[in-house]
């Protein structure tokens, strides 16, 4: 086994020489920044959860983004959920009763919001 050094400056131990090479290949991929806003309690309770993994929150994050990546869903159930959002769901898997739009500014129409939005130009399709 042979330790690196992970960018926030963290030990980590990868197994063999081809896990070795794909963790220096990840570490040197460009990377993007974010920012989100969190509840404080929320976020010292899970930053406490990451450290006792030996893991720091831009890591957890970005384990996160990967697992969303390499399932296309997102890694978690979903409890309690009400019957309107059920049968939404249901809905958007079968692909019924679905409204398409053309761009944002047709969706916010639809919903009645008429402020405007940086994306009423945009096309939602990208």
């Amino acid at each position: 086994m042979n330790k690196f050094i992970n960018r926030s400056g963290g030990a980590g131990l990868c197994y063999d020489r081809l896990n070795c090479l794909n963790l220096i290949n990840n570490l040197m991929k460009e990377k993007e920044s974010i920012t989100i806003s969190i509840e404080s309690d929320l976020k010292k309770i899970a930053e406490e959860i990451f450290e006792q993994f030996g893991m720091t929150k831009n890591e957890a994050i970005e384990l996160f983004y990967r697992q969303v990546a390499l399932t296309k869903k997102i890694p978690f159930v979903q409890r309690n959920m009400n019957q309107e959002t059920i049968q939404t769901m249901q809905e958007l898997k079968s692909k019924e009763n679905l409204t398409t739009y053309e761009n944002f500014a047709d969706l916010r129409q639809d919903l009645g919001v008429l402020s405007k939005s940086p994306f009423d130009k945009g096309d939602l399709g990208g």
